[in-house]
């Protein structure tokens, strides 16, 4: 199955298909994670490549692997859980810098697209965590919003995500969670310097500046992490 990729013709989405379906049949053969994890991340790189090939136009896709990432991140499974937490970020940083054009996509496509996005990933965090879903699906709004959101109030978006994340983890004590936000914080006030602040100022300050955020912001966060990760475990 790995050969087929040399054989990948005009419509290449169907060799992702063809390994989605030989990870699911290998997980129910065999009941092992790796199996598992490799399914759960082809079968969504299928439906997007799908959209990808027909329309070069990447938010949508990008939203729904995004909102499906926090899914995975919300699960009780410790796979997924490591597949949420290693492609949030990237995949946050892919919504909020895509600029790619429209172009001749029909607003009935489009709707569809941002439908499959947003409804996948909330029947996924049903069938993954059932009542306690209805926490995730704030988290799958901010996905899709996030990709379609720019300006100013992008940075706002998402500082507001990161502390979400922060928010859940305290409620359901997962250190990851509260990991997670802290460094999306910390990542989003470091790309709104860059992007708005760095380049008004003169170089030397704006370095000196750099360092003092770093030193100063770096301790406050990292004070701040310890003390909710003390919270959540019930130590205060």
């Amino acid at each position: 199955m790995a050969g087929q990729i040399y054989n990948a013709e005009a419509h290449w989405p169907a060799e992702v298909l063809l390994w989605a379906l030989g990870a699911a049949i290998g997980w129910w053969f065999l009941r092992q994670w790796p199996q598992y994890a490799m399914f759960a991340i082809l079968a969504p790189v299928w439906l997007g490549s799908e959209w990808l090939y027909k329309h070069l136009y990447a938010r949508p896709a990008v939203a729904g692997w995004l909102a499906l990432g926090l899914i995975y991140l919300c699960s009780p499974y410790k796979p997924l859980i490591w597949i949420g937490g290693l492609s949030v970020i990237p995949l946050a940083f892919a919504a909020g810098v895509d600029q790619s054009s429209i172009g001749d996509i029909s607003s009935g496509a489009l709707l569809a697209a941002y439908a499959a996005a947003t409804i996948l990933p909330l029947v996924s965090g049903y069938v993954f965590r059932r009542d306690e879903s209805l926490w995730d699906a704030p988290f799958v709004v901010w996905a899709v919003l996030l990709s379609v959101i720019r300006g100013p109030f992008l940075y706002i978006w998402c500082a507001l995500g990161s502390m979400a994340l922060v928010g859940s983890g305290i409620r359901e004590t997962r250190a990851e969670r509260i990991n997670l936000g802290i460094v999306g914080f910390a990542l989003t006030v470091l790309s709104f310097y860059f992007a708005k602040v760095m380049g008004k100022l003169e170089r030397s300050g704006s370095l000196v500046l750099l360092g003092i955020l770093f030193l100063a912001g770096g301790w406050a966060l990292e004070r701040t992490r310890r003390h909710l990760i003390r919270i959540a475990r019930g130590d205060e």
